[in-house]
């Protein structure tokens, strides 16, 4: 705070006044000490000194003007998160002692390719300084998105009520998860058949032996018969190294009947056997 002190006013019967240096600055309601030669008179209020013999003078100082610039106290996701789910809204809080305005889809930007980019559409809605970007689909799968707070957008300034614009763009980055987890041990995602909506999504983990190693898939029927072989002692970083789907056929593509049926994951690791079962 600047020592200006109620310019001009009259103070019960002491007129406003300005301290040439101040000792310190100077707060709302301060008793403020000042002998006659201290004070300024080159702005003509201040007509005498003669009149002003206390040192002592209760005076109300004026309030600093905000000249703070808004800025970014957090962000979620944070910056540089991975692993982030599709459906996630996008959130920044900005630390400012007014209100912030100008945060909208102009200028609050979510992109897939590119900071500054808008592929991504949503609607902005805010509460207390806090502004959140819901896209309006979810994200995709294992995609880095870049987003961007401009801070030069024309009719969409960044700003707090007192005028003060956003520094400079604010950018950070987030990466949405996998569609299907890493594992330890296999398993089956959609464990249950159902004809013309579902299929089995069967996750192996990389061998203990590398990803090199060898790796049957087969499918049997509760009696032990194989009714398909999907994966015949093939290395592992061939055919496994992504997810793999079996739409409930035999070996001859032809459609198994309703029931359970196991899928056995054998290699010279180990053997695992996961539980299926088709609905018809």
């Amino acid at each position: 705070m600047t020592a200006s002190i109620g310019v001009g006013a009259v103070i019960g019967n002491t007129i406003g006044f300005e301290i040439s240096d101040p000792s310190a600055d100077v707060v709302f309601n301060d008793i403020l000490t000042a002998a006659p030669d201290d004070l300024y008179t080159q702005k003509g209020f201040i007509t005498s000194t003669t009149a002003l013999s206390s040192t002592t003078l209760t005076v109300i100082a004026e309030a600093a003007p905000d000249l703070d610039p808004p800025t970014v106290a957090i962000t979620i996701p944070v910056n540089s998160s991975t692993g982030i789910s599709r459906s996630t809204t996008i959130s920044v809080a900005f630390t400012d002692a007014g209100t912030v305005i100008g945060v909208d889809t102009s200028s609050f930007l979510v992109s897939s390719t590119a900071f500054g980019g808008s592929d991504i559409s949503g609607t902005v809605t805010s509460s207390s300084n806090v502004f959140e970007f819901t896209p309006d689909t979810d994200l995709d799968f294992n995609t880095t998105y870049f987003v961007r707070l401009d801070a030069g957008v024309v009719g969409h300034i960044i700003e707090d009520n007192s005028g003060n614009d956003l520094a400079a763009d604010y950018d950070f980055t987030f990466t949405t998860g996998a569609e299907y987890p890493s594992v330890t041990k296999s398993i089956v995602v959609n464990n249950t058949i159902v004809p013309g909506s579902n299929s089995p999504v069967i996750i192996v983990p990389e061998p203990d032996s590398g990803p090199s190693t060898r790796v049957t898939v087969a499918v049997f029927t509760p009696t032990g018969k194989r009714v398909a072989t999907l994966v015949d002692s093939r290395p592992w970083q061939d055919v496994l190294a992504s997810p793999l789907a079996w739409y409930g056929k035999n070996g001859a593509n032809q459609k198994l009947g309703p029931g359970i049926y196991f899928i056995v994951v054998s290699s010279k690791d180990s053997s695992e056997t996961l539980k299926v079962r088709i609905v018809r």
